[in-house]
């Protein structure tokens, strides 16, 4: 186990600072034994597994050299973000995921500060040649990585692959009971495609009926109910949709987040441009024409974006034109009765086409999806054709049987947790909980780091409130 966390340059924007007062603590609590965090997990398992378990863990790694910490200062000021690269690593793309995700933002760069940014990039270089050096000292079978997109897990997956060695990534996975294994990343679109398909055929054994009715009660409990299973539909009210014109046909364009993805790198982009672009186009397009409606249905999960995002998101929106019917990310309209009632759905990637498509409603995503390869979708000459696509009706029926398999992955995919239970509290291993603080740190009142994180949150423009 490489407990590398309290070793890196970057630590995150919420974490305390690392001031002598802080260090002195935390010296003190790892000679006497009583620190919590990775070190305190590491060291039950270590009494679980008797020598079977070794530690790495450090309190600082070796320093950039000050020539490579100059030449990634230079293509900071000189580069896109994006378009910077470490020993042949996507360090650019991952630090801009990686700050997506902290700032809950697709514009992180107007909300942290420049040295925070470069900050990222020498920790991800100094945690990518520490492993490299690791990894050739111990020459492992597999290295392990939980997550493997944000910044210094990242760093260590790169590492591995530049080494060709095996770098498994570990995610939560249908639930929180259970936990998924990927050779490559959950996000690696042509290994997630082979994926699906490997899971429907190795289930063929328990029956064709018993994988389409899993598949089936995926897609059920994704719709609004009392005991509905999908957060992002629980304001909403259940068959609420807006009137239709009569002899207008209805298109619905579900927004995406799509910053989701971009940590993985360009393979996501859209060759129709960003979502905003294709909106617009969208847009100018229904202005001419008095025979179609655009509703654009905003994803809930915006609600908890980057509220610098929800105002620049708002006013784009607005841009658009009073002939396109926006409905907001909090409205109680039901995103499924909406999909039903049009002719069409369009998104960049969000599920919802595919559950369109087992809804019988002809769908499009405009850019890559986790079940673009799956599904049967129209070739284009251009993002505004995509608003008169037409299918037979045997294509309908042929999308409704590619998305069972789309759903009964979701359904299924991972392995039930052996050894662990996730239910909180308690979070029980092997019976005993496994607690995650030492003895100092149980005196520290929970409140205390709840409000520092909350504070955080504030200063970064993140709502607080749940879906």
């Amino acid at each position: 186990l490489h407990l590398w966390a309290s070793a890196t340059p970057y630590r995150g924007l919420s974490s305390p600072p690392r001031g002598i007062p802080l260090r002195t603590a935390t010296k003190f609590a790892l000679l006497t034994g009583q620190c919590g965090g990775s070190w305190a997990l590491s060291q039950r398992l270590r009494h679980y597994a008797p020598g079977r378990v070794s530690v790495d863990r450090r309190s600082h790694l070796p320093s950039l050299d000050q020539p490579t910490r100059e030449k990634l200062a230079d293509d900071f000021h000189s580069l896109p973000l994006t378009d910077i690269t470490y020993r042949n690593s996507r360090i650019g793309w991952t630090v801009y995921g990686s700050l997506t995700h902290l700032t809950g933002s697709s514009r992180p760069m107007e909300i942290v500060s420049s040295v925070t940014t470069e900050s990222m990039l020498i920790s991800y270089a100094t945690v990518f040649n520490a492993a490299m050096v690791a990894l050739k000292l111990e020459q492992p079978d597999v290295a392990l990585v939980y997550n493997g997109r944000l910044l210094h897990e990242a760093a260590v997956v790169h590492a591995g692959r530049e080494l060709g060695i095996e770098t498994i990534i570990a995610e939560v996975g249908r639930d929180h009971q259970s936990i998924s294994l990927y050779a490559e990343s959950p996000l690696d679109l042509p290994n997630h495609t082979k994926r699906l398909l490997t899971a429907w055929a190795q289930a063929a054994r328990s029956g064709d009926e018993y994988r389409r009715q899993l598949a089936a009660q995926w897609f059920s409990g994704r719709r609004p109910s009392p005991d509905g299973v999908n957060r992002f539909v629980g304001r909403q009210r259940i068959g609420l949709v807006p009137a239709r014109r009569a002899g207008v046909r209805r298109v619905t364009f579900y927004t995406t987040s799509t910053d989701e993805y971009q940590s993985t790198g360009p393979d996501w982009t859209s060759p129709y441009g960003p979502q905003d672009e294709v909106l617009k186009r969208l847009a100018e397009r229904a202005r001419c024409d008095r025979q179609l409606e655009l509703v654009v249905r905003v994803h809930p999960h915006t609600i908890k974006k980057n509220r610098l995002d929800q105002q620049v998101n708002a006013d784009f929106l607005r841009s658009l034109g009073e002939h396109i019917r926006v409905i907001p990310a909090d409205s109680a309209f039901d995103s499924y009765s909406l999909a039903e009632s049009s002719d069409l759905v369009l998104s960049m990637c969000s599920t919802m086409v595919v559950e369109a498509a087992f809804l019988e409603v002809p769908s499009m995503p405009l850019g890559p999806a986790p079940y673009s390869d799956l599904i049967d979708c129209v070739p284009l000459d251009s993002v505004e054709d995509s608003l008169y696509i037409e299918m037979s009706s045997e294509l309908i029926g042929q999308r409704k049987e590619q998305a069972l398999i789309y759903g009964f992955y979701e359904a299924t995919f991972g392995s039930p947790l052996k050894y662990f239970d996730a239910t909180p509290p308690l979070e029980r291993f092997m019976g005993r909980r496994l607690s995650r603080l030492g003895k100092w740190q149980r005196l520290i009142p929970h409140s205390l780091s709840a409000n520092h994180i909350a504070a955080s949150k504030v200063r970064l423009g993140i709502p607080s409130e749940e879906i």
